[in-house]
């Protein structure tokens, strides 16, 4: 996965925002919309150069990860933990067997992850994904920014990035075309309005 943004994540304006963790939805994304085939794989990722795309440098700004119970055994099946000491929640309802180090299991609750971060005084969290869970922080209206690279290829068909029909305002904040046609668009999502 690759992308950055120009600015540091802000949180949300409102009374939990002051100190709160900002929450950096940070993935790549297919032409048409999504985040992996239908076996979960990714391989449509494999001709870009996440370097390139300042992956490290993306890296470097987060203090912590969520992901999803399927996202986190999908990283276990690569080897080695990547994630170094940084506190990872997982989203979960079962236990975690022999956890690497900082890894936490949650419930599906994106306050009391958020909470827990605050507490803790981290300032950036990477929403990892999978869908669900980034449907779950989008239904709470818990994320910040929406870093996204998109690379030039059409999957045909998988597991898309919205699994919800949730309509949001976006405001654009930096658009990076590279010579490989990957483009990174990084967004800031607007607090939702009470109707």
């Amino acid at each position: 996965m690759t992308g950055h943004t120009t600015n540091p994540a802000r949180p949300h304006e409102g009374s939990d925002a002051t100190n709160r963790p900002a929450v950096r939805a940070y993935l790549a994304v297919s032409l048409d919309g999504f985040v992996a085939d239908d076996a979960g794989g990714v391989s449509f990722l494999d001709n870009y150069d996440a370097e390139e795309l300042g992956a490290t440098r993306f890296f470097e700004s987060i203090d912590a990860l969520v992901m999803g119970r399927k996202s986190f055994d999908q990283v276990l099946s690569f080897g080695d933990w990547p994630y170094e000491d940084r506190p990872t929640w997982v989203v979960t309802s079962r236990p975690l067997e022999n956890p690497p180090p900082h890894a936490i299991a949650t419930p599906p609750d994106p306050q009391r992850i958020i909470n827990e971060a605050t507490k803790r005084g981290l300032n950036s969290i990477w929403l990892v994904g999978g869908p669900a869970t980034i449907a779950l922080f989008d239904a709470a209206d818990r994320i910040d920014t929406w870093e996204l690279t998109v690379v030039p290829e059409r999957v045909g068909a998988g597991i898309p990035l919205f699994t919800n029909n949730r309509r949001a305002t976006l405001t654009l904040e930096n658009a990076t075309p590279h010579p490989s046609g990957v483009v990174q668009l990084d967004y800031r999502a607007q607090p939702a309005t009470e109707t």
